[in-house]
């Protein structure tokens, strides 16, 4: 699988929350384990422990893993951790034909631009008296 963050920054804890998805279907994490504190996942992402927050909350938004106070983050799902990998990339696709029709845009606004220049420059010596 690709990781989302392909052709476009993602925040942090997107991709933070991505890895420990696919670790999880790549069964590194198996369920029912629970995960590294998030102190020791901010120092392996080398992120804030705020960061490890947001991104295990989208895990737990989803099913994946469940943050249980004073207990740790538990891995719960690795079918729910498939399911966020396949709406993270067609969430990442979405995002490439964005951008991509964006750029098609950008590049059709230039080509229109030297055609108006082209097209008066061609009147011009169509017409000489043609301002």
């Amino acid at each position: 699988m690709n990781s989302p963050q392909k052709g476009l920054e993602l925040p942090r804890y997107e991709t933070i929350a991505w890895d420990i998805a696919r670790r999880i279907v790549q069964e590194e994490y198996r369920e029912g384990v629970k995960l590294l504190g998030r102190s020791l996942l901010a120092a392996q992402y080398k992120v804030s422990p705020e960061t490890i927050r947001k991104a295990t909350a989208l895990l737990q938004l989803h099913d994946v893993v469940q943050v249980i106070p004073g207990t740790g983050i538990v891995v719960k799902s690795r079918t729910a951790a498939e399911q966020f990998l396949t709406i993270a990339g067609n969430r990442q696709e979405f995002y490439e034909l964005r951008d991509r029709i964006n750029f098609l845009l950008e590049e059709r606004r230039k080509i229109e631009k030297e055609l108006e220049k082209c097209w008066q420059k061609l009147l011009r010596y169509l017409d000489p008296y043609h301002s």
